[in-house]
């Protein structure tokens, strides 16, 4: 097995690897079509096989997709960075060999929704946010996800308007509930569903949801959401709107 750079004389051996899943190589194909100057890819070949891949975001987000014996060797290529690691489940023992001690580890479930399976539910008022929201959008996120979102900044959230589109709920003026969408050609992505605590269990989400799936849909013919498996309220509302699991990942914080 040889470990290798991606270069413009292997793109097409890989772009035709992760076309036979696009939603498992999501992100690969994302951020190397929107944010080309900070990403990197590394293949796993055996043989111009593609045997794993691990494409690296800003030397901190990391993905690891195909057989886990080769994620020993593509890891070596981070060096000591501290990232967030990505891979599919049975890679699991593999990485915590690696990082013995994560501060974080969880379970993340892939959720699509064809077109024809969609159940809109709309019970909520629902406004379009702009970039001028974004300080209010971010600290939202702070307050719904500390551990998740504790990096986001305002900056971040209003360049994201760059190619994602926001909505929310306000209740007496105060933004309660927000998401965020994008589409890509392989499909529309729910990026973020968010829902103030004293707010939750009030169809806020299914509402936020189903509004971005219906613009999404306008477009694409599937959506994708992420979701933590251990967050039953979340997994449950997705549904509702007609989402179903597709596929669970590892996820691992180094220190």
């Amino acid at each position: 097995m040889k470990i290798v750079e991606l270069t413009k004389e292997l793109e097409p051996v890989f772009w035709n690897h992760v076309s036979r899943d696009p939603l498992d190589y999501y992100f690969f194909i994302l951020d190397l079509k929107r944010w080309k100057e900070k990403t990197r890819v590394f293949l796993a070949l055996e043989k111009r096989e593609i045997c794993g891949l691990m494409l690296v975001y800003n030397d901190e987000m990391v993905q690891l997709r195909g057989e886990p014996e080769s994620f020993p060797e593509l890891l070596e290529r981070l060096g000591n960075h501290k990232v967030q690691i990505t891979a599919s489940m049975n890679s699991r023992r593999r990485l915590l060999a690696k990082y013995p001690k994560p501060a974080l580890q969880e379970t993340l479930m892939l959720m699509r929704l064809e077109k024809p399976n969609r159940k809109i539910k709309k019970l909520r008022i629902i406004k379009d946010l702009k970039p001028s929201d974004s300080a209010e959008i971010a600290s939202l996120m702070h307050q719904t996800n500390p551990i998740w979102w504790c990096d986001i900044t305002s900056t971040d959230v209003r360049n994201s308007f760059e190619d994602s589109f926001w909505v929310g709920i306000r209740r007496d003026g105060r933004l309660v509930s927000i998401g965020e969408a994008r589409n890509l050609e392989v499909g529309g992505h729910v990026v973020i569903a968010a829902t103030d605590e004293p707010f939750r269990n009030k169809g806020y989400a299914t509402s936020i949801v189903s509004t971005l799936v219906k613009r999404l849909l306008k477009t694409a013919e599937v959506v994708l959401i992420f979701v933590l498996e251990t967050n039953t309220a979340a997994v449950h509302s997705y549904e509702k709107v007609g989402f179903k699991s597709y596929r669970s990942y590892f996820v691992l914080r180094a220190q």
